[in-house]
């Protein structure tokens, strides 16, 4: 990293403290003036406490700080109250979107749906308990077809009459989210949270497009999850100083463990391939962040490097040399002691 210029797309790897090295790579690389004009969006707002303690640690003493804004795609819990305190100002004031119902209303809200839709199909009274768990998963499975983009009203079109008796009930309890819980939150002049934070991320990504940041801006510590994130991702690397540090991607990756990672949805690389598939980006367009590594952490980071291969990739475990086998061992052991 270049005095006081960052861009792109980097990855603080597996092993090393994510925030810690965040912090002090930016503090090494940015003067005081220009730290204090730096937005980071991290994907909690515990990591958002997290990272300025991180500063605070590095700076040993007064200075004016990087503003933290959560963006609320990783941590649900975090993201039930995101609500409280928009991350996005500047597309908050650009859009004008009816407020966000909380999580604990929305339960309580879509019980007595719940247990209409019970008695209406059965003899017996749902009682209230066992309708507000009903209620949690519907709220989750809502909050997924948000997530990714998808309208509730196309589960019609599943064609429920090939499937299982027990699989038509499904869709016939699935018809609260997708018929009667809008005109609820219509009368109420609210939104479901996640909608309102999938709006402001379209939204602060289109503001990007229009009005390119000009201090630097970084996005830290989110894998590009949704698509509301990605398209965050995108305008942001327009920007002259939009940065993009991934955590602990694999850059030692060569082409036939790139395919067999996007071939396989569980890998804890694949999400981060798929990003930067969607950035239009190679592995080999990420750059190491420059942080506080020890040597420590890098043979930690080989260790891990190993034993997250794809399963088709593990007959490569018999190309490791007597040393590299030893350090290995070497480390799982101190693991453990």
């Amino acid at each position: 990293m270049k005095l006081a210029t960052l861009k792109g797309v980097y990855t603080i790897q597996a092993g090393d403290g994510f925030l810690e090295n965040l912090a002090f790579g930016l503090i090494k690389t940015f003067p005081q003036e220009k730290l204090a004009q730096t937005r980071i969006y991290l994907p909690t707002r515990r990591a958002c406490r997290d990272v300025t303690e991180a500063f605070l640690k590095h700076t040993k003493g007064a200075g004016l700080l990087p503003r933290a804004y959560p963006l609320g795609d990783v941590d649900e819990d975090d993201f039930n109250f995101s609500e409280v305190e928009p991350a996005l100002v500047e597309s908050e004031i650009a859009t004008q979107l009816p407020p966000a119902i909380s999580h604990t209303e929305r339960n309580f809200l879509l019980a007595p749906l719940i247990q209409a839709k019970h008695t209406n199909e059965n003899v017996s009274k749902l009682p209230l308990a066992g309708a507000l768990r009903l209620a949690e998963a519907l709220g989750k499975f809502l909050d997924d077809l948000t997530t990714e983009q998808t309208d509730p009203k196309a589960i019609k079109g599943l064609q429920p009459e090939f499937f299982a008796e027990h699989w038509q009930k499904v869709m016939q309890f699935l018809e609260i989210v997708i018929d009667a819980w809008p005109c609820v939150l219509d009368q109420r002049g609210q939104i479901d949270a996640t909608t309102r934070r999938q709006a402001l991320l379209n939204a602060q990504a289109s503001l990007w497009l229009e009005q390119t940041p000009t201090s630097p801006v970084v996005i830290a510590g989110s894998t590009g999850s949704t698509k509301s994130t990605r398209a965050l991702m995108t305008s942001l690397l327009t920007a002259p100083e939009g940065i993009i540090v991934l955590p602990g991607f694999e850059l030692e990756t060569n082409k036939a463990e790139i395919e067999a990672i996007l071939n396989t949805p569980t890998h804890p690389q694949h999400v981060m391939m798929e990003t930067l598939e969607h950035l239009e980006l190679e592995p080999s367009d990420v750059q190491v962040w420059s942080g506080n590594e020890s040597e420590r952490h890098r043979s930690r980071r080989r260790f891990l490097q190993e034993a997250m291969r794809p399963a088709e990739r593990v007959h490569q475990w018999r190309n490791l040399t007597s040393e590299e086998l030893m350090g290995h061992t070497v480390l799982i052991r101190s693991l453990f002691t």
